[in-house]
């Protein structure tokens, strides 16, 4: 069994986030995802993540303790451009418009604005495809030809084999705000059409 906990517009140094991150810490999770917001704050620095963050989930995350792909990490991050490294980190980020300009999130969490990773002892159980569907240099992967979303449409076509797909972004697909912008389904990427993607 895989235990995965997810968290989402968290970054603020309160009650409340210290209680949700031991809420989640008490499952023992071997991953935890977030679904972006990691920071509110004007400093965007990586020592500013670091101030706000460590205290509820510094256990989990050891994205700088990068290792050789032979040497047993705990997952294996791809980044966008495709270059694998084994990490004993059990966090994985994606970024949120308030993680926006990203240069302190990249650095703290050690990963790019988007990207893939495995669990390495189990490569074929479970793949995941951390997006950012804010603002991107590569364009956002639910606009056609743009960076992201060929990479994106390759990830998945190349996934055939991975029993669980679990792709997370920040924005939903689809919102019960009623918002037409936010529902209008002609321009979300089209994930229905990837029948080994499990769970967004």
């Amino acid at each position: 069994m895989v235990t995965i906990g997810v968290v989402g517009d968290f970054g603020i140094k309160s009650v409340n986030s210290m209680k949700v991150a031991d809420l989640i810490k008490s499952w023992n999770p071997d991953i935890i995802l977030t679904a972006g917001d990691n920071l509110y704050s004007q400093n965007q620095s990586a020592e500013n993540y670091k101030k706000i963050i460590n205290p509820m989930y510094k256990d989990y995350i050891l994205t700088h303790e990068s290792t050789n792909l032979n040497s047993k990490p705990h997952v294996i991050i791809r980044d966008k451009q495709k270059k694998s490294r084994g990490s004993r980190t059990k966090f994985l980020p994606c970024v949120g418009n308030h993680d926006f300009p990203y240069h302190g999130y990249t650095s703290y969490f050690g990963v790019s604005t988007y990207y893939t990773a495995y669990l390495n002892r189990r490569p074929n159980l479970i793949k995941f495809i951390s997006l950012n569907n804010y603002r991107d240099s590569d364009g956002n992967f639910e606009r056609k030809n743009s960076i992201q979303r060929t990479w994106l449409e390759n990830e998945l076509s190349s996934g055939c084999h991975i029993k669980w797909i679990i792709v997370y972004f920040h924005y939903p697909q689809l919102c019960s705000n009623g918002d037409d912008e936010e529902n209008n389904l002609t321009t979300k990427f089209p994930f229905h059409n990837y029948r080994n993607v499990d769970t967004l």
